[in-house]
């Protein structure tokens, strides 16, 4: 929709460009271009009557980017949001002409003396044992000797240069693998006439959080963190670090602001309240699970994400291993710049020895309007981001090359737009559906031998549907007052219908407790290598085609012992081999826990079958059509029974999920839904990816 469009306009520009000091807002459409242009300051310029190529050339230096909002379609293919530096390329954008392309950066500032890294402070997490975790930093002259004091024991290093950092001279001293270490530890750094201590720092495992803006959405905009239950329960040894936006100048330059500290912070609710909600109940609901068992582990998150960002702006041109260029028919794409934020992102700090990545990304590259490439190239681009970060931290550090990466696999929304959330196939878009097949790189589950080292957390079934548009309900008045975040609601206070026009799901769902659940669940089953954790879902394994039905398998030993619950007898579409369409189908499986992995569906009489697919929409729970949310009233609850509610009390203070209409296959007892699959059908039998 328009309204969200925008929003992604604004969010990307701010995000990809320095911020302009005049401000465009008097900025004059340029007479001579089709296309759309984002600023830095998120304001949109229209500008019309020539082709994509026009605009395209008009933003060649890389300060603005083209979108088409038209139907015309007349401007597609790009992807990266650019922003004009100032008043001099105002004037010439205006005036027709290209601006001149940036000079080179200088290089920042050689600190003086003796520095630590900008991530490095009191409150640190280090990596605990088997890896080996480091102190690293700066210093101003070559040869020097830099001594670290742990426990008494002594450990150097020699500041040397490093050209992955514009030739600063740097430093890196490793110490021994040190196991897990709740009580704060005091370490020293000496050496060229400086001495700097450390205090409070703890031993456990550092997770890394990236992505785009749902993964910076904050626990402030969230349902869940103003509920006593949650906002009160922070007293845990769970320390944050979220790091400041740092754009990369080009494809080649690497640069990190190293004289502005990151502070680690201990959790409590001010220091929560604006950080990362996916990664914290992530790494509290880590910390809990293992804690139930006995095993007090301190947890880091590094929140390291960019809103609006594609994939393609963390994956370098090129395998730092080999130097073969990946996935090339993206570089070919108007509008790529291929690493901006690999460069100065995730090489800065791949000195730090880590547990694990957290990956929510894709929204933006299911929603930019252009080629189908930008869809199929992700399930390329996403094994090229786990190789290349793979290969960032094993060089840089002592992190496990094998260390696990959790894959975010994405949430609907829709808005306004009928073909986000209409169930027609023939109507319908599937851009989201495609990002989430492409996440598992093809194969419709993770780990699988492209990802080996993966897992992914499944959010289809945690929608938004009121949009932000909850509101309150004046008692005395008996009138609504509509918030844009649940952070103006509070306890006791009703919730009105969402205003007309508005129920559409929204993008950045505010609903993160489970989800971050999900991804711990995974984590314990992965990194810990816990093989009591089930953590899929019910993963298709197979089918066969007979008259009149189909029968699916599921893996039976991803399950870990779990049973298949079949919800509802909706999910599944079959396409009509004689015309090529897809209509919907029955399960004919009756509801509730199943004897065996498998599923049962009718088929439509008389029509030859060579496709099946299972929830394949951008939104599956649009308003209307698989779900509807209600707020208990005080005689009322929610149904706790229901999958989507199970364990979830806290959500009773905000809404509940309506059981009539839902996703219809999850595990039993975890409550985990079965991804989503398109599969062809041959000789009676489903084609599954080699290997499954």
């Amino acid at each position: 929709t328009t309204w969200i469009m925008l929003h992604l306009l604004a969010t990307l520009a701010a995000a990809a460009g320095p911020t302009d000091p005049v401000g465009p807002a008097s900025w004059p459409a340029h007479p001579n271009n089709s296309c759309h242009a984002a600023t830095p300051s998120g304001h949109i310029l229209n500008l019309e009557n020539v082709t994509h190529d026009q605009c395209a050339e008009a933003c060649a230096a890389k300060q603005c980017a083209c979108f088409d909002l038209s139907a015309q379609g007349s401007c597609t293919g790009t992807s990266e949001f650019w922003g004009f530096r100032g008043s001099a390329d105002r004037t010439a954008y205006t005036n027709g002409t290209t601006p001149a392309p940036p000079p080179p950066p200088p290089p920042p500032p050689a600190p003086k003396g003796l520095s630590l890294h900008p991530t490095l402070g009191n409150n640190t997490v280090l990596q605990r044992a088997p890896s080996r975790a480091a102190l690293f930093g700066w210093g101003d002259t070559a040869g020097a000797v830099v001594t670290v004091v742990f426990r008494g024991a002594s450990y150097t290093g020699t500041v040397e240069p490093n050209s992955s950092d514009l030739g600063s001279l740097m430093w890196r001293v490793e110490l021994p693998p040190t196991p897990t270490s709740v009580s704060p530890e005091t370490i020293t750094v000496t050496g060229l006439g400086t001495t700097l201590t450390l205090v409070g720092v703890l031993f456990g495992d550092v997770w890394m959080c990236s992505g785009q803006s749902n993964m910076g959405v904050p626990l402030s905009e969230t349902f869940d963190w103003y509920h006593p239950q949650v906002a009160n329960d922070t007293d845990y040894p769970i320390n944050l670090l979220a790091m400041p936006h740092t754009n990369g100048v080009d494809n080649s330059t690497i640069h990190v602001g190293n004289d502005q500290p990151v502070p680690w912070l201990t959790s409590s609710y001010e220091s929560l309240t604006p950080f990362s909600a996916v990664c914290y109940y992530f790494g509290k609901a880590l910390y809990k699970r293992r804690a139930a068992e006995g095993d007090v582990v301190p947890i880091g998150l590094v929140q390291n994400e960019w809103g609006g960002s594609m994939i393609e702006a963390w994956v370098p041109e090129a395998d730092p291993a080999t130097g073969e260029t990946y996935c090339t028919d993206r570089l070919s794409r108007v509008g790529r710049t291929p690493g901006k934020l690999y460069n100065s992102m995730v090489v800065p700090v791949s000195n730090m020895t880590i547990s694990g990545l957290i990956w929510y990304q894709g929204e933006q590259n299911g929603a930019n309007p252009g080629s189908y490439l930008n869809k199929s190239g992700y399930a390329c681009l996403l094994p090229a981001l786990d190789s290349s970060w793979r290969h960032a931290f094993q060089t840089g550090s002592a992190t496990d090359p094998a260390f696990p990466i959790g894959v975010v696999s994405l949430h609907g929304w829709c808005g306004e737009e009928e073909a986000q959330c209409t169930l027609d196939p023939d109507r319908r878009t599937d851009n989201t559906a495609r990002i989430r097949w492409a996440q598992t790189a093809d194969w419709g589950f993770l780990p699988n031998p492209r990802l080996p080292h993966t897992f992914i957390a499944m959010a289809y079934d945690q929608p938004d549907p009121r949009n932000g548009t909850h509101c309150l309900w004046n008692a005395t008045d008996r009138t609504c007052a509509y918030v844009a975040y649940p952070g103006a609601c509070l306890a006791g206070k009703e919730i009105c219908p969402p205003p007309a026009g508005l129920e559409g799901g929204n993008i950045h769902p505010r609903n993160k407790l489970l989800l971050g659940d999900r991804i711990a669940r995974a984590a314990k089953a992965m990194a810990d290598g816990d093989s009591k954790v089930a953590f899929t879902g019910p993963v298709v394994t197979g089918c066969t085609v007979g008259p009149g039905k189909a029968t699916f398998s599921f893996n039976e030993t991803l399950l870990r012992g779990e049973t298949l619950r079949v919800q509802v007898s909706r999910g599944f579409e079959v396409r009509n081999a004689a015309t090529g369409n897809w209509s919907w189908v029955s399960i004919s499986t009756p509801p509730g826990v199943q004897p065996t992995p498998s599923v049962e569906i009718e088929l439509p009489a008389g029509v030859t079958v060579d496709g099946v697919r299972y929830n394949w929409l951008d939104n599956i729970a649009c308003p209307g059509a698989y779900c509807d949310y209600t707020r208990p009233t005080a005689n009322q609850s929610c149904d706790m029974a229901h999958p989507h509610n199970r364990g979830l009390t806290v959500q009773n203070f905000w809404w509940c999920f309506n059981p009539t209409e839902t996703i219809a296959l999850y595990s039993e007892p975890s409550a985990l839904p079965a991804p989503p699959f398109t599969l062809n059908v041959s000789g009676g039998h489903c084609i599954m990816p080699s290997g499954v």
